[in-house]
């Protein structure tokens, strides 16, 4: 069940994205950008 609800999530965002290129790297622009600054604040 579990890995069925995991399939679908992945096909829908998979979907989404290829729907949605501009905004799918802009939310992936903004997630790399803010771990990247949590990493430098926290000095690892």
């Amino acid at each position: 069940m579990l890995d069925r609800i995991l399939i679908w999530t992945v096909n829908g965002a998979d979907n989404w994205i290829r729907a949605n290129q501009p905004a799918a790297w802009t939310i992936w622009g903004v997630l790399v950008v803010a771990c990247l600054y949590v990493r430098w604040k926290h000095g690892v």
